[in-house]
């Protein structure tokens, strides 16, 4: 029988939390692939009386089928017990249901390894909702509609990894409507795309200099990117965004009512470029202004008075 390959694309951050996973479904899943793909063609049979098995879980493990056997194949519910002397991982597979050597039904199954599956089959092809579950908690749900996977998605991480994802998942990543949760506490809810967020909220409950932190809006390689508006301090921005920094035409409205209007480069206002009421640089500007003006009637005795417009 021949293996599939798999193809995982991940970000570096993310090994550490699919590792597990990712090799139990290698070690334990090309099987259902190859039947899916290939049709139920393959049978072995168990060491004890010689009952016929579709190939499952691999054809160079020890098969031992505790059930009944009809007509020289599996019948009905039973354990199949599996044994890799290269892999050393010892399976027991509860099935629910079979008839003339296939699986019918749910299939649970306990690894030496500490990884649990349960999957659900039709006439011995994968078909319906499933999940995988490794020892330190961290479970993933799939789908499969005639031996193809389709679907995984509402994905649990343990408490330790402090990463939550829940959502669509094609290819291994997010894709779809889906939330997020960093380690940082950071949650975005939106659309991703190929694992990244591509529109939608992220809000920072915690941030070590503004606090609360929202922004609402357009990204890009996870970063605001495009027209989006945040909130932080209390004070709110509006308009354009690039690499996570403001960028183009915007309003900054600080918590005290003053703000800036115009353009605004690499996260900065660029004075002159469209209107601004009392912000910091303008009071800092009038201060210096009123300094100037102290000194000149000092010198001269005479009192300047400015009319702002």
């Amino acid at each position: 029988m021949k293996n599939i390959k798999t193809t995982v694309h991940l970000k570096p951050n993310q090994w550490l939390i699919y590792g597990l996973i990712v090799i139990a479904s290698v070690l334990l899943l090309s099987t259902y692939s190859n039947h899916a793909s290939a049709g139920i063609t393959d049978f072995v049979k168990d060491e004890l009386v010689g009952c016929k098995i579709f190939n499952y879980p691999d054809a160079t493990e020890q098969l031992i089928w505790k059930g009944a056997c009809v007509d020289g194949s599996i019948s009905g519910m039973g354990i199949l017990m599996s044994k890799s002397e290269a892999k050393k991982i010892i399976c027991q597979h509860f099935v629910a249901d079979s008839k003339s050597g296939l699986v019918d039904g749910l299939v649970r199954s306990d690894c030496s390894n500490g990884i649990r599956m349960d999957n659900y089959f039709a006439q011995g092809v994968l078909h319906g909702k499933g999940s995988i579950s490794s020892p330190n908690g961290e479970k993933v749900e799939t789908e499969y509609d005639r031996g193809e996977l389709v679907r995984r998605g509402d994905q649990t991480f343990a408490a330790s990894s402090k990463t939550k994802n829940q959502g669509i998942f094609q290819n291994d990543q997010r894709n779809g409507q889906s939330v997020q949760t960093l380690p940082n506490g950071e949650k975005r809810v939106g659309e991703f795309k190929d694992g990244d967020i591509v529109k939608g909220v992220a809000t920072t409950p915690d941030h070590p200099v503004y606090g609360q932190v929202k922004y609402e809006g357009e990204f890009q390689n996870g970063m605001p990117h495009g027209k989006g508006k945040t909130t932080r301090s209390g004070s709110t921005y509006e308009g354009g965004f690039e690499n996570g920094q403001r960028n183009g035409i915007g309003r900054l409205v600080y918590v005290d009512g003053d703000y800036q209007v115009g353009l605004f480069k690499n996260g900065n206002y660029v004075p002159g470029s469209g209107t601004e009421k009392d912000t910091i640089a303008s009071r800092m500007k009038k201060a210096e202004q009123r300094e100037k003006d102290r000194k000149f009637e000092f010198q001269t005795g005479i009192r300047l008075y400015r009319i702002d417009w």
